[in-house]
């Protein structure tokens, strides 16, 4: 059972509800439906206040109840209630710092200093030490979410939200493997998936990747070791001529130029593979709900996908037909958000369908 709690009140009996969750995206959503039967006991319900979703009597999400929609026709009347965790604030709004707006130090102690006139919590959970910043800038009228992608993107981190409300950066694939999705052509038996759809797209894929950089001059570094530093990679699985020339983000030795050009060649090989599944109620064998950063093992007959592949975004659904769960499945390097973490592998479903459906 969902229900919307604002103020001690709970409030429950909802015609359809949809709560949505994703990597890469700093605030969770929900909707929630009622429809003529049960309109009058929701008339009071206030814009704006501080609410939590209930699963089951557990919150999964805190925030705010920030749209409200009325709407009818000759035979009905609905109003949906709209809202997004705390972390909402953190993409709407500006961050104000002092005099020269330069942040050092650490990943994670720049990104509480962001986070701390907001009154949002951060768990940071990295496998590995992040290396310190030494120099960052913050640019006047930014958002505190571009500032913490940049901080995440220079460390190869993720991020998103949990149920408390609390700001979520983490390593990509922090999760344990959650569960099995099954479709069989011929023996159906174990299937447990009931629809999925996938999309293969080489629009954005290259057949070379050129990453030019130039250092700074130093005294120990001349003309001859700063200019015309270049990264190369091929992609073979683009048999046509598709260059494409980046300018890098910033100043980048020959090494790290040829690493970030491997980067982008993963990178848009894992993004170019979208795989979406709808389940059977909101959570997996073992009880608890989906959530995104999770590994799952995908048998997938139809789609020519068998692997290990991790959860991108999840939407928890009900309405008249039931409760089911829409995942959002990726290969891991999808979400590896900079060359920092460089993972050259990737999914080889790709391979397989150039064979033809």
């Amino acid at each position: 059972m969902i229900e919307l709690k604002i103020s001690g009140v709970k409030y429950n009996g909802w015609k359809s509800a949809t709560i949505s969750r994703s990597l890469n995206c700093m605030t969770s959503s929900f909707d929630l439906t009622v429809s003529d039967r049960y309109i009058g006991t929701k008339r009071n319900i206030p814009l704006d206040e501080p609410c939590q979703i209930l699963i089951d009597g557990n919150p999964v999400i805190t925030g705010y109840l920030d749209r409200i929609a009325p709407r009818y026709n000759a035979t009905s009347h609905e109003v949906t209630f709209s809202g997004r965790s705390k972390t909402c604030d953190l993409v709407d709004c500006s961050v104000i710092m002092g005099a020269g707006q330069i942040l050092k130090g650490n990943p994670q102690d720049i990104i509480k200093k962001i986070l701390q006139p907001f009154g949002i919590g951060l768990v940071f959970q990295s496998k590995e030490t992040p290396k310190q910043i030494p120099d960052f800038q913050v640019q006047p009228g930014e958002t505190a979410q571009s500032i913490i992608e940049k901080v995440c993107k220079r460390c190869g981190l993720t991020y998103t939200d949990d149920a408390s409300g609390n700001l979520v950066v983490q390593s990509v694939g922090s999760g344990s493997s959650v569960a099995t999705l099954i479709h069989r052509i011929n023996n159906g038996t174990m299937n447990n998936i009931l629809e999925g759809s996938v999309e293969y797209n080489s629009r954005d894929c290259f057949s070379q990747y050129y990453v030019k950089s130039q250092l700074v001059g130093t005294d120990e570094l001349g003309a001859e070791n700063i200019t015309g530093i270049e990264g190369q990679s091929d992609d073979t699985d683009v048999t046509r001529y598709r260059p494409l020339v980046l300018t890098a983000e910033s100043a980048m030795d020959a090494a790290t130029a040829q690493t970030r050009a491997t980067w982008e060649k993963s990178n848009r090989r894992a993004k170019s593979q979208k795989f979406e599944y709808t389940t059977d109620g909101w959570r997996t064998a073992g009880g608890q709900l989906w959530v995104p950063n999770s590994y799952i093992n995908i048998d997938d007959e139809f789609a020519r996908i068998r692997g290990k592949l991790i959860i991108s975004a999840v939407k928890l659904n009900a309405g008249s037909s039931g409760t089911t769960a829409t995942l959002q499945v990726s290969a891991p390097e999808a979400f590896i958000m900079s060359s920092a973490k460089q993972v050259i592998k990737t999914y080889q479903g790709w391979k397989e369908l150039r064979e033809g459906v």
